[in-house]
């Protein structure tokens, strides 16, 4: 019966430790990931605006459906394993940049993606920015030190070069402004 008391122990210390750390970390961040692609910018670009066939290749995502507007701004739902969240689409300029918000302020993060395509040695670079925000602090725990915050753009860009038969390798981008 010790044994158990002393493992429960452990969690709730080691559960509260994380916590804690992930207070002192700041509620935002800013990341970045570019890849580049051989495919020309307008088939990226097609590819990453229909949004309501993301989920036939980006395989976080099991259904993307429109929502009723926001802000003047269309609205669609992405929805995931674990997740969904509605997205905004606040930016839209083709074929060349946009920018998608989580539109739910209850959720435990917040933020936006903005995507940006650019003409590269023949091919086209794709960078995503995160400007995040991760209210719990065991949330950003995870979010910093476990999940990775680039995990989710890379395996984005990722699905995205398999889509075009592309291998690429995601790395370290400029954040959009």
């Amino acid at each position: 019966m010790k044994i158990v008391l002393f493992i429960v122990l452990g969690l709730v210390a080691l559960v509260a430790l994380m916590t804690a750390v992930g207070a002192l970390l700041p509620r935002r961040h800013v990341a970045s990931r570019s890849a580049r692609f051989q495919t020309a910018a307008d088939s990226l670009w097609q590819a990453l605006t229909d949004f309501a066939q993301l989920p036939s290749w980006a395989p976080e995502m099991t259904r993307v459906e429109r929502v009723p507007d926001m802000n003047g701004h269309p609205v669609w739902l992405h929805v995931g394993k674990r997740w969904s969240a509605p997205m905004e689409v606040t930016e839209m300029t083709p074929p060349r940049r946009f920018a998608l918000r989580i539109a739910d302020p209850k959720l435990p993060f917040g933020g936006t993606w903005t995507y940006e395509l650019a003409a590269e040695g023949g091919g086209t670079a794709v960078t995503i920015t995160e400007n995040g925000e991760v209210g719990n602090p065991l949330m950003r725990f995870l979010s910093r030190f476990v999940f990775g915050q680039t995990s989710t753009m890379d395996g984005y860009l990722t699905a995205l070069g398999r889509k075009f038969g592309e291998t690429v390798t995601p790395a370290p981008g400029v954040p959009a402004r």
